[in-house]
């Protein structure tokens, strides 16, 4: 994962606010100096980014479409390359270009946080932009009366995730202008449903990022690469067909807008051992870490149905979406042969009564 490993060395805070009635821009607030984070406020802010951008199902690695003079990765860069008084003064130009982005009159306004560190072994720079949105909560106080205060602007609370991150990180030091950074957007709205319309603003106008034009293409190689890999396991081949079935499940029922390795290891794939050799499999055929926007347009037909076909060319095939809830599919020890030995043989039970026959 790019984000392990992760050292914020700068942190300074701007806050933006709401278009007037009139859409006319707030001029934002800015910070004079940077922000000084102890020990534990530091530990937390790095959890919440490593936790955020780690996420599968809500990061995804965007392609970037704006990269000259004024663009998020034109600041980017110079804000990698500045020293602190410089850092000060153009981090205001992320406070700047989000106000400018935020043209809806129902876009909240917020703090924004710029970041600036390194992440990854050998160590890369990046610079990070949040942009978190205040909401109101309770504090718990043991001054011994054990009494609860009403905070109105809480921000960057793990469960509330009101808020979005925009990451740059430099793979290539050695590269031309505009290339060798990967841009990387959070965002906990960016659901199946209005993951566009939701953090277009952000990803789009503000950060000059897009959704990869390729997501079908990336989506069939995790598809076509994933089986290869449960092919090729020493295992026993109903539990083959049990990963293979999560497969499906994962990329057609699941209704997360996005696919990756993680995600799919941790809840389908048992053992250390086996998600650490899926890993390996996937980075080592160039797979990305990082989620990527699910596109089911190349994979329609591999989809629509599930097929198990046996050493006697008996088959059984079913709707893909319904295979899992209505198959059970075991092995079990088949009569004794004359050698005393005993096959295996398989045992179906399907939920279901019969229709009819062809």
């Amino acid at each position: 994962m790019i984000f392990e490993n992760l050292n914020i060395s700068r942190v300074i805070i701007h806050q933006i606010y709401k278009r007037l009635e009139d859409r006319q821009i707030v001029q934002p607030r800015y910070a004079g100096s940077l922000t000084v984070l102890g020990n534990e406020d530091s530990a937390a802010l790095q959890d919440r980014f490593i936790t955020a951008l780690g996420s599968a199902s809500r990061c995804m690695e965007m392609h970037i479409t704006a990269n000259a003079a004024g663009s998020a990765l034109d600041l980017a860069r110079r804000l990698a390359d500045s020293d602190d008084p410089l850092f000060i003064s153009q981090s205001r130009e992320a406070a700047d270009m989000l106000a400018r982005a935020q043209t809806r009159l129902n876009i909240p306004g917020g703090i924004v946080v710029v970041i600036s560190g390194q992440v990854s072994y050998p160590p890369k720079r990046f610079i990070g932009i949040i942009k978190a949105e205040p909401h109101s909560g309770f504090a718990f106080s043991e001054d011994g009366s054990l009494t609860l205060e009403f905070l109105r602007n809480l921000v960057l609370t793990p469960e509330a995730r009101l808020y979005k991150i925009g990451a740059f990180v430099e793979v290539d030091a050695h590269s031309e202008e505009g290339e060798g950074w990967k841009a990387f957007v959070y965002d906990d709205l960016m659901t199946a449903a209005n993951r566009d319309n939701a953090a277009q603003y952000f990803y789009e106008t503000f950060l000059g990022c897009n959704i990869p034009q390729d997501s079908a293409r990336q989506t069939r190689k995790f598809f076509e690469l994933t089986k290869e890999f449960v092919g090729k396991l020493d295992i026993p081949e109903h539990e083959k067909l049990d990963i293979n079935t999560s497969l499906y499940t994962y990329l057609k029922v699941d209704q997360s807008p996005t696919v990756d390795t993680a995600t799919f290891a941790t809840r389908y794939l048992k053992g250390a051992d086996m998600r650490d050799a899926y890993a390996t499999y996937m980075e080592r055929n160039d797979f990305p870490n990082a989620a990527i926007s699910k596109d089911l347009s190349d994979l329609k037909y591999q989809l629509r149905r599930r097929k198990v076909v046996f050493n006697s060319d008996l088959q059984l095939s079913g709707p893909a979406e319904r295979f899992a809830e209505l198959v059970t599919v075991e092995p079990i020890a088949g009569d004794p042969a004359a050698d005393g030995t005993r096959p295996e043989w398989t045992r179906i039970t399907v939920r279901d009564r019969i229709r009819n026959e062809q």
